[in-house]
């Protein structure tokens, strides 16, 4: 980079300094403030500003540095596994057409309603209706204590009218919990012919609607 060239709100001075094996540079903020970035991060365009566009954020939603970090990764992981295709837990959610409501693309407006409706730090979000999207309406926050209850015997299931929890459904029919645990709350099938497949359920997606 050259002196006066400029990558979002930076602009870099000329100066220079070595850190190790490390180049850094220093870069004029358009507030006012000055920052040493490493120069290869700061070509990529990775840092934005010196912190201030970070700060202003952060006042929007009115919370500290640290919680608000916290929120923004929930947000961002919610709309990581509903849009992106290399997400690990992508075909469970927007592969079965799991999508985040148009208001919440948008942090501030996430930001606002949690704040609003009760979550804090150690809270984690939860559709009501596990095959419906994320959006204020279906979705709640919960404690970790209540996501282990949902894994177990919360869990109800009913075959020919025999309504027991889903752990003892799995010890009756010798089958893995940890995989229909996973069918039931993280894919959202209720039908025992799905949660109790022998088999993988990404080998038969086109015949799902069959087993519904």
């Amino acid at each position: 980079m050259n002196p006066g060239d400029k990558v979002n709100m930076l602009t870099f001075t000329g100066k220079t300094e070595k850190r190790g094996k490390r180049t850094y540079g220093e870069f004029l903020c358009d507030c006012g403030n000055k920052k040493v970035i490493r120069m290869d991060i700061a070509a990529r365009g990775t840092t934005k500003s010196c912190g201030c566009l970070y700060n202003r954020r952060k006042n929007t939603v009115g919370l500290d540095s640290a919680t608000y970090e916290i929120l923004y990764n929930v947000w961002k992981n919610m709309i990581h596994r509903c849009e992106d295709e290399t997400s690990d837990r992508y075909y469970t959610y927007g592969e079965r057409g799991i999508s985040v409501c148009e208001e919440w693309h948008d942090f501030r407006t996430f930001a606002k309603w949690a704040t609003e409706n009760g979550w804090k730090r150690g809270l984690s979000i939860e559709r009501k209706n596990l095959n419906k999207d994320y959006c204020p309406e279906n979705c709640t926050f919960i404690t970790m204590a209540e996501q282990a209850k949902n894994k177990t015997n919360n869990i109800r299931i009913s075959i020919n009218g025999d309504d027991q929890c889903l752990s003892e459904w799995c010890r009756r029919l010798n089958f893995p919990f940890k995989i229909a645990w996973s069918r039931y709350h993280r894919l959202g099938y209720v039908d025992p012919n799905i949660i109790f497949y022998p088999g993988d359920l990404r080998s038969v997606r086109g015949r799902l609607a069959s087993l519904m």
